[in-house]
């Protein structure tokens, strides 16, 4: 037996620890899903347990019961100050011999550590094949938030009632960001915006809004149970900036030898302004139809951190009634 000697002992420990160091780095892992709305509500579930949240690999076996991946990414220092884009692409639309619209996902993360936090926006678009010479596409543009090491988020999620498809992040964050460039410019203050579109009757529209703030989360537990769902959506924005989301069954077609593309869904681009309880939103909405005219108006109003407030849709052919929330996380 060799006779112990701590100095080479303490040589090792210190080669091991800067290695250790050295590998150490920051890195983003996003996946892109697709499940019914119960598989979604579990996933959810099961994220939000900190005994789930905090390990990467968690959601591999969570996605095995009964989702789809359709995008698993992983990126290194994608905190850098510059767009990070990561693609996977599935297949294409060709009309007239040339590509029209390539499938699959295609997302963009850019953002930078500032001082203490670290933030990004995300944006994404997953695209499907859809009947003919349609598709369908989900995206996600501005999607701003200030980074949690170590824990799943889920940025970004559409659902129609048959399918949800959700965006999730975990991010490793393993060195202090640049303390000349404290602040990042602004103020840090992101929200999560849900909405959810159902097309419900005038009596229980007229109930719900009589519901005090402290009684939101019931009243909507109550009208999802009376109301038919047309969209649920969800994304992440950052005070005063835009952000953008849409929802829509897409026709490509050649005109005059050019390639035209028909929506029919739903986007939403706007934005929330205001400081701590005193907050409101401004989001220009469109919902374009194949047989009718496009429905354009503004869904602006006073809100309250937490609390659920619902608003009126017009002209909207599956939709008269929007429950908004936006909550600090």
């Amino acid at each position: 037996m060799k006779p112990f000697n701590p100095l080479l002992s303490l040589v090792s420990a210190a080669a091991l620890l800067l290695g250790a160091s050295a590998k150490a780095e920051d890195s983003m892992r996003l996946v892109a899903i697709k499940a019914a709305p119960k598989e979604a509500a579990e996933l959810r579930k099961a994220l939000a347990d900190p005994l789930h949240s905090t390990k990467s690999m968690t959601i591999d076996t969570l996605a095995k019961r009964g989702m789809t991946v359709l995008g698993d990414f992983t990126e290194t220092n994608p905190w850098r100050m510059e767009s990070v884009k990561m693609t996977k692409i599935t297949g294409s639309l060709k009309a007239g011999g040339q590509i029209m619209k390539e499938l699959g996902v295609v997302a963009a993360v850019e953002g930078g550590k500032f001082g203490t936090l670290t933030a990004d926006s995300l944006e994404a678009e997953i695209a499907l094949s859809g009947k003919g010479q349609t598709y369908l596409s989900w995206g996600v543009m501005g999607n701003m938030a200030v980074i949690k090491s170590g824990v799943w988020r889920e940025r970004a999620w559409w659902n129609d009632g048959k399918d949800t498809f959700m965006l999730w992040q975990f991010p490793e964050v393993t060195a202090p960001g640049d303390p000349k460039r404290q602040g990042g410019g602004g103020n840090w203050d992101c929200v999560k915006v849900e909405m959810r579109w159902f097309q419900a009757n005038d009596a229980d529209i007229e109930k719900i809004n009589q519901a005090a703030p402290e009684n939101r989360d019931k009243a909507l537990e109550w009208l999802v149970g009376k109301a038919k769902l047309w969209k649920d959506c969800g994304f992440r924005a950052r005070t005063g900036e835009r952000s953008m989301w849409h929802s829509l069954e897409v026709e490509m077609a050649m005109v005059d030898g050019d390639a035209a593309e028909i929506h029919e869904g739903l986007s939403l681009d706007g934005y929330f302004a205001g400081q701590e309880d005193n907050l409101r939103i401004e989001w220009d909405v469109e919902a374009p139809s194949k047989k009718k005219p496009t429905a354009r108006f503004q869904l602006a109003a006073p809100v309250k951190p937490g609390v659920w407030t619902f608003l009126p849709v017009k002209d909207v052919p599956f939709a008269n009634v929007v429950a908004c929330r936006l909550t600090r996380e």
